[in-house]
């Protein structure tokens, strides 16, 4: 959770991975990238709490990990594999940590960002892109006045306009 904490994506990826080895070594899954970084986006913020082991086989292991963040809890698996002398986490029950960026019932709801907006055709970093969009842009024209043909009066003023008649 260190590694989140200083939203360290490098050092998340050579604790990920599978019984291969990390995904920053083995390349695999082939968008580990992005994984670590949705992984990021679930856990930053959180804090763990304690730990207890759910099962275990030889070389499997399924811990309880409880973490806070300000007044929320939870509990969320987390499955680590051996690999080599060691252990990776290859699995986390992101789905127990709600929705990245919306507060837990009964906590103040946290801005995801600043109040501007950086872009207006890229979507957010959980989908793999870079420039997050701070906030839902601007409305936009619906598909069907763009997609319909123009009534008679507004093609005869923009073939007026047009150079290629």
């Amino acid at each position: 959770m260190q590694a989140v904490a200083d939203s360290n994506l490098t050092r998340m990826a050579q604790l990920w991975g599978t019984s291969r080895g990390p995904s920053s070594q083995t390349g695999q899954p082939s968008d580990y990238q992005r994984r670590v970084g949705i992984m990021h986006a679930f856990l930053k913020g959180f804090e763990v709490r304690s730990t207890s082991q759910i099962e275990r086989q030889d070389d499997r292991v399924v811990l309880s990990v409880a973490l806070q963040r300000s007044t929320c809890s939870r509990q969320v698996p987390f499955t680590l594999v051996r690999a080599g002398r060691g252990w990776l986490v290859t699995g986390i029950e992101l789905s127990a940590l709600g929705t990245p960026g919306v507060a837990c019932p009964g906590e103040e709801r946290r801005p995801l960002a600043d109040h501007s907006v950086s872009s207006t055709r890229m979507p957010a970093v959980l989908f793999g892109w870079r420039n997050a969009i701070r906030r839902p842009p601007a409305p936009r024209r619906g598909s069907s006045s763009t997609s319909r043909y123009p009534s008679a009066r507004h093609r005869a003023r923009a073939a007026s306009r047009s150079g290629t008649r």
